[in-house]
């Protein structure tokens, strides 16, 4: 059974970011006609058509969504398609990141630095022609990665401390008082504590 063409797949052969792709479809103004006729022309060839469950649950997010719109954010991976590091994890950092961000009438829009068929200008131009201005880069594939990218004009924050150059602001989980916090929680909770055991020391003993 062939599997159903998505976005993605159209967008490579287009050769153009998929959300292009998805705003051609949609006649959106903001994409030339040129560009639109022929995206629309290669999904039609490619035997392209929209998932309908997927449009259904966009609608329905829609409707449940009650914050004003403010504004969309770029979510910059830099790890090829091909690659399956961490996919599992990725995915979820990015539909939580995503989740929280709607609570706050924002939404990420992804852009991998990666991808074969856009250079990093290129990437970039997208990013501003949209009016983009903020951008979110979940942690590296390496520790101690250096990316060779101007943020002029931009607002940039990394998560975690994989990035080494550029020196951004940065985001990173506090694993000790996590995990203090857990074993508390725990330690109050009768129907948890039986089943769990714990070695905890006080936050002031930290680094002992």
């Amino acid at each position: 059974m062939e599997l159903r063409k998505t976005l993605q797949d159209v967008a490579r052969v287009a050769e153009v970011h998929y959300t292009t792709v998805s705003r051609s479809l949609r006649d959106d103004p903001q994409i030339s006609e040129k560009t639109r006729k022929r995206v629309k022309a290669i999904a039609k060839k490619m035997g392209y058509e929209p998932d309908p469950m997927l449009q259904a649950l966009a609608r329905y997010r829609m409707r449940e969504h009650t914050e004003s719109f403010h504004g969309t954010l770029a979510w910059l991976i830099n790890i090829p398609e091909a690659s399956d590091h961490n996919a599992v994890t990725r995915r979820a950092d990015f539909e939580t990141s995503n989740e929280w961000a709607s609570h706050k009438g924002y939404r990420f829009e992804p852009f991998n630095l990666a991808d074969p068929a856009l250079s990093q200008d290129r990437i970039f131009r997208i990013i501003a022609s949209r009016g983009i201005r903020g951008i979110l880069l979940p942690p590296q594939r390496k520790p101690g990665t250096r990316l060779k990218l101007d943020f002029s004009g931009f607002s940039v924050v990394t998560i975690g401390n994989t990035l080494a150059a550029p020196d951004l602001h940065r985001v990173s989980p506090a694993q000790y008082e996590n995990a203090y916090l857990l074993s508390q929680h725990l330690l109050a909770s009768p129907d948890l504590r039986q089943n769990t055991c714990c070695n905890v020391r006080p936050v002031h003993a930290r680094g002992r």
